[in-house]
């Protein structure tokens, strides 16, 4: 399986649906979309990262190991860790985008509100999280021999 090219510049679209949702005063649904943005992005990354090891064939298999590309969720953070080499979680966006999936699930699941403030800074969080993301997966190849970060190591 291949990275699938014709997701590009998806998440940069829906984050701009986002914006205008929340410019229109639809609140939830701008968060809802911009997680959306988040995920599909981040499972952009793990094509990315796969494909720079030479492991893109290990794509599929993962697919169905976690759970979703929320990568505040647990597992899907530690793979991302693994595979990109990184710990996302050290990132100063990070706890705004955990608030925003931990609401964004409050939304879906429970019908909570947003506010335009929290919107607006939900917003701002997760484009911080796709510009890491895209910058990361446009960087200079990763070298082969570069050891993992341990993904169990917190």
């Amino acid at each position: 399986m291949q990275v699938n090219r014709a997701k590009q510049g998806f998440s940069d679209h829906l984050m701009d649906k986002a914006e205008q949702l929340c410019e229109s005063g639809f609140f939830e649904a701008s968060l809802v979309t911009a997680q959306s943005a988040c995920e599909i992005c981040c499972e952009q990354a793990f094509g990315s990262f796969l494909e720079r090891r030479g492991i893109i064939f290990l794509q599929n298999a993962l697919h169905e190991l976690i759970p979703n590309y929320n990568v505040s969720n647990s597992k899907t953070e530690k793979l991302y860790n693994a595979i990109a080499s990184d710990r996302i979680q050290q990132q100063p966006f990070w706890r705004a985008y955990s608030n925003l999936t931990q609401h964004r699930n409050k939304v879906v699941h429970s019908g909570a509100l947003v506010t335009k403030a929290e919107a607006e800074g939900y917003l701002e969080a997760a484009r911080r999280l796709i510009e890491y993301m895209d910058n990361a997966t446009s960087g200079v190849e990763l070298d082969q021999s570069q050891t993992a970060v341990d993904p169990l190591q917190g």
